[in-house]
């Protein structure tokens, strides 16, 4: 492995490791929020099921994927990260109800009323295409068909954008402020974002410095798929 190569695949393991856990930080403190600012149980299913997905699952999805050790091997990585972010799909569908649920209780409408609910809808939308699209590309994969939906990475980074944000927006409306809690989980949670973010970066230089060696076409090569974007759907 060329010194850059393993520079830049060691900084992106790091930087995994840190998404994960701020993002985890992130989703404790706007659970915190729901459970101290509302006692309406199906309500709080909502937020707490929405966090776990979003700060936990779809950033240990990240982790699994760009944390683990470059001697775990690929296809056993992906399994994880797909194991994860189905788990995430089916949080969110679990925090829909709830909301649903309230709001049928209530006697309110089911339109969304504010940016935070909107953004929510399209989120969920757009994992429902994730899922999907990463269930029929690994299937094809496992089939030798090759690769499938070069998109589905590009979309995970814009849903997990969208998640962490409509997450800490949520905290947000629950405490009626931008306060210091929420302010933190909003840091954590940008942090946490970035740090995946450059994983991803990080993941792909060094895929790119691997696909470029004389010897890389010689063995099994764990990140050079990533040149032409195999690998990007770690980005949930």
């Amino acid at each position: 492995m060329a010194a850059a190569e393993a520079w830049e695949s060691e900084y992106g393991r790091r930087a995994a490791i840190l998404s994960v856990v701020l993002g985890t930080m992130a989703a404790i403190l706007c659970v915190a929020t729901a459970i101290q600012k509302s006692s309406f149980i199906v309500f709080l299913l909502h937020p707490i099921a929405a966090s776990a997905a979003f700060g936990g699952c779809m950033m240990w999805g990240v982790g699994a994927y760009y944390g683990s050790a470059a001697s775990v091997p690929r296809v056993d990585r992906r399994s994880v990260h797909r194991r994860l972010n189905v788990a995430a799909a089916a949080l969110l569908l679990v925090s829909a109800a709830a909301i649903v649920s309230n709001k049928v209780v209530q006697g309110k409408s089911l339109v969304p009323r504010s940016f935070h609910g909107w953004a929510g809808l399209a989120v969920l939308a757009a994992v429902g295409v994730q899922v999907w699209s990463g269930l029929n590309k690994a299937r094809a994969l496992a089939a030798g068909a090759g690769r499938r939906h070069p998109w589905h990475g590009n979309l995970g980074v814009a849903v997990l954008v969208g998640g962490m944000t409509v997450m800490v927006l949520g905290a947000v409306l629950m405490r009626g402020a931008l306060d210091l809690v929420s302010g933190a989980a909003a840091a954590l949670a940008a942090g946490a974002v970035a740090a995946a973010v450059l994983s991803l970066w990080w993941g792909r230089q060094a895929g790119a410095a691997k696909a470029k060696a004389p010897e890389s076409a010689a063995r099994d090569d764990d990140t050079a798929g990533l040149v032409a974007g195999e690998d990007a759907d770690a980005a949930v």
